[in-house]
């Protein structure tokens, strides 16, 4: 039978130590002051970390919040994902000082609500500042910690989560707009991509792309050669992702292709990207690096503030403006649905902000009453 783990202090290391799987492993130097003292609580606590980690795969729903964060960090540090790493640690490091004991069969949204709220009050940082998680920050922070839960389930590691249900956890205070106030102008949309392209091309490619297209960010950051097809001068998702495809948003709904049409001018844009970079995304940041919505929020709003563009425009506004535009050029809505890759029904919910351009829609009421020609007369009376 093996020897069975536990700690033990080691005079000539001056270290806490523990035997396991035949390995003697380190825990803590210092001094032997069991069993109250610093060392020996610090050597217990790494004692106790590594025998979670040893039963992660077989302990589903016993498994704590902090042996998961820990666990996709240590995921994270492998793959030589720095950002996320960081991002992780930023923000999921007060999660698991606030509930990271608690075990995933036991956490509840209340627990990541509170945590949040918490974070959203004045507070002084190490710095002697006032610091606080605004509503973009907060949405960060949970979507860090959901893809983190994701992650250990997809390892099954656990077999489900809290956070699974996405409307669980409502960020609390103003949430950037999707509807009248998120439309771009004609004018704001030039005097924007003119300045960004003497700057930073790339970053003003992204922009035209998402202002022609009308898709969805995350449809425009994922662009890469093998989705382009060059005879039709589109872009396309499957409908059925492999493990290695991107996943567009209504794919496992609808089991349906995204198809983005591009114009020649578009497409002859696309096609030098894919010379640039004819493996991976064609759209890089200046570190050439991928593009997620962070990333592109930052950008719009350092551009917005040297252009005095108030409120700054944000990355879903274009395809706001590419539907609103549209429609006030009467295009058909069932065409836009399909091009958007949307439902008619979302479009009137959510897209059609025809009274962004009053002289617009005023005109074309005039066009299509100039079309049907005058009543007869005896209507008139």
């Amino acid at each position: 039978m093996g020897r069975r783990a536990s700690v033990r202090y080691y005079k000539s290391r001056e270290a806490y130590f523990t035997h396991f799987e035949g390995r003697q492993i380190p825990l803590v130097k210092g001094p032997d002051d069991g069993p109250t003292g610093p060392t020996y609580l610090a050597a217990l606590d790494k004692f106790r970390e590594l025998m979670a980690v040893s039963v992660a795969d077989v302990a589903d729903q016993g498994n704590t919040v902090r042996l998961i964060v820990d666990l996709y960090g240590q995921h994270l540090e492998r793959n030589g994902q720095e950002r996320s790493l960081k991002i992780l640690l930023d923000t999921c490091t007060s999660a698991v000082e606030a509930f990271g004991d608690c075990h995933i069969g036991d956490l509840k949204p209340i627990h990541i609500t509170d945590w949040l709220a918490l974070k959203a009050k004045p507070r002084i940082d190490s710095k002697n500042r006032t610091v606080k998680w605004k509503p973009t920050y907060q949405g960060i922070a949970l979507r860090t910690l959901v893809t983190a839960l994701n992650w250990a389930k997809g390892q099954g590691l656990i077999s489900r989560h809290c956070l699974e249900n996405t409307k669980a956890v409502q960020i609390r205070g103003k949430k950037r707009s999707r509807g009248q106030e998120a439309y771009i102008p004609p004018a704001t949309c030039k005097k924007l991509m003119d300045f960004v392209g003497a700057s930073n091309q790339g970053f003003a490619d992204l922009l035209r792309f998402l202002y022609e297209t009308g898709c969805r960010p995350s449809e425009a950051y994922h662009v890469e050669a093998r989705y382009y097809h060059r005879a039709d001068k589109c872009v396309i998702y499957p409908g059925d992702p492999g493990p290695n495809d991107f996943v567009w948003k209504n794919a496992r709904r609808t089991g349906k292709d995204r198809v983005i049409f591009l114009s020649d001018g578009l497409a002859e844009m696309v096609e030098e990207r894919i010379a640039r970079y004819p493996e991976g995304r064609i759209f890089r940041t200046k570190r050439k690096t991928k593009w997620v919505t962070e990333a592109m929020s930052v950008n719009l709003r350092w551009y917005a503030k040297k252009l005095k563009i108030t409120p700054a425009p944000t990355a879903y506004g274009f395809r706001h403006t590419f539907a609103t535009d549209w429609l006030l050029n009467a295009g058909s809505i069932k065409v836009l649905a399909d091009l958007i890759g949307t439902s008619v029904t979302m479009i009137e919910r959510h897209y059609g902000h025809l009274m962004v351009d009053k002289d617009r829609v005023r005109a074309i009421m005039t066009k299509v009453m100039k079309d049907r020609g005058s009543l007869p007369e005896e209507l008139h009376a």
